[in-house]
């Protein structure tokens, strides 16, 4: 900004200098004319005759002509000097406007790279930050893994011994069953023989097939048994009168 500013005060200096410069030259003529033209006056008017006079300011005419040439011409060089100074300067604040287009182009790159920067490093902290939860769950499933494998062997630890223990109830189920089964044989084989049913069952049975005893003795005798139909009546007389007894 501040070269801007001086660029554009020499360029709004440069115009004027060039009308001062062009003011003074007129006025150093003007001065020049009216000395000559006071001397060459007097001069006349003492000696008009006189050729050395005439000689004189003709030399003196020439000096200031060649004065007023070289002060024409360091003027029209320091014009010159002014205009490339001019020139210089136009083509210094068109490559500065060129400047300024590239600096306000690389000011906006600037800034899209700043924003791409800090994006980019947004997004590295959030992969950062999603590594870091990923080995915790890592470090957190490598635990869990390490209990379900423990957790595994006491689940085989345990089928092992809830087999053992199975075969072990079978065996004793078989063996209380079979116990069981002879418990209540026994008790009802007593509750029959109580109540006679098994002596029933046992008449019955005799009584379906007739048996023929011989009884050793010293006459040779035999014994038939009787019929069921008379055997059976007896027999429950008999356990009547020992039931009362």
């Amino acid at each position: 900004m501040v070269l801007r500013q001086q660029k554009n005060a020499a360029s709004t200096q440069v115009p004027s200098r060039i009308w001062q410069i062009w003011l003074i030259t007129a006025a150093i003529g003007l001065l020049l004319l009216l000395s000559s033209c006071s001397r060459t006056t007097t001069d006349y008017k003492t000696d008009l005759g006189d050729p050395s006079l005439y000689k004189e300011f003709y030399t003196k005419v020439m000096r200031e002509n060649e004065s007023l040439k070289r002060k024409i011409d360091n003027l029209t060089r320091e014009n010159s000097t002014i205009k490339e100074k001019y020139a210089s300067l136009q083509s210094r604040t068109l490559k500065d406007g060129v400047i300024a287009e590239r600096e306000k182009e690389l000011d906006e790159r600037e800034k899209g790279l700043s924003e791409r920067k800090a994006r980019i490093e947004q997004e590295r902290d959030q992969l950062l930050s999603m590594r870091s939860e990923i080995t915790d769950q890592s470090l957190e499933t490598g635990k869990a893994i390490g209990k379900l494998e423990k957790a595994e062997e006491q689940i085989d630890m345990l089928s092992e011994t809830l087999e053992k223990n199975q075969n072990q109830l079978y065996v004793c189920l078989v063996f209380v069953i079979t116990l069981l089964g002879a418990l209540f044989a026994t008790i009802a084989y007593i509750f029959l023989d109580k109540y006679g049913v098994i002596a029933r069952i046992q008449s019955d049975m005799s009584a379906a097939s007739p048996i023929t005893i011989s009884v050793m003795s010293d006459k040779p005798a035999t014994q038939t048994l009787e019929p069921a139909s008379e055997t059976l009546p007896k027999a429950l007389s008999a356990e009547d009168s020992t039931d009362q007894s």
